[in-house]
């Protein structure tokens, strides 16, 4: 017997997150490891946030995000978090210094994220496809359709568009730091 084609492939919503956390983090990693060292804490321009501001940024907030159902998350370094901007990642003004002094090291950044995703797909490891449908009848209206408005599923998918976001923010940092070299 021939494997069906992934659409026609029973796959779970989990497994469908999963996929999509996973999907864009080698290319956030690369462009990130492809951003010299000396420029990691510098502002490519003044209105961007540094590389290294950024990619901590992806990683303190995925852990935020999920830590909101695992209640009150205490696992992130003191050091990060001026990653978790409460205005935006694009609209933080932390001084070089600053940046400079959380990032003990890319290597260090970026395994902590890792360390992150691992915690994260734990997490949908241990809940069930009946936890993103589950809704609080209070939210539905009567038009709704029963499969929107579970906060589980929307945290997920905001933290599946924001790393998507982010990774374009590298990508345009990495370009505009090779345009001045």
């Amino acid at each position: 017997m021939t494997a069906k084609p992934i659409q026609y492939r029973d796959i779970s919503e989990r497994e469908v997150l999963k996929y999509a956390l996973d999907y864009t983090m080698p290319w956030v990693i690369e462009t990130f490891r492809a951003i010299p060292d000396d420029l990691v804490a510098v502002r490519p321009r003044p209105n961007i946030n540094a590389p290294g501001y950024v990619f901590g940024h992806i990683a303190v907030t995925e852990r935020k995000h999920v830590g909101m159902f695992l209640e009150c998350v205490k696992d992130i370094p003191e050091r990060y978090l001026i990653f978790f901007g409460s205005r935006g990642c694009c609209e933080q003004s932390h001084s070089e210094e600053e940046v400079r002094a959380a990032i003990e090291s890319k290597d260090a950044l970026i395994s902590y994220w890792e360390g992150v995703r691992g915690k994260t797909r734990a997490y949908l490891d241990r809940i069930s496809d009946a936890d993103l449908k589950t809704v609080p009848q209070k939210t539905l209206h009567p038009d709704d359709h029963p499969n929107r408005h579970n906060p589980i599923r929307e945290w997920f998918v905001m933290t599946i568009q924001h790393q998507n976001c982010m990774m374009g923010w590298l990508e345009i940092i990495k370009k505009l730091i090779a345009d001045k070299t």
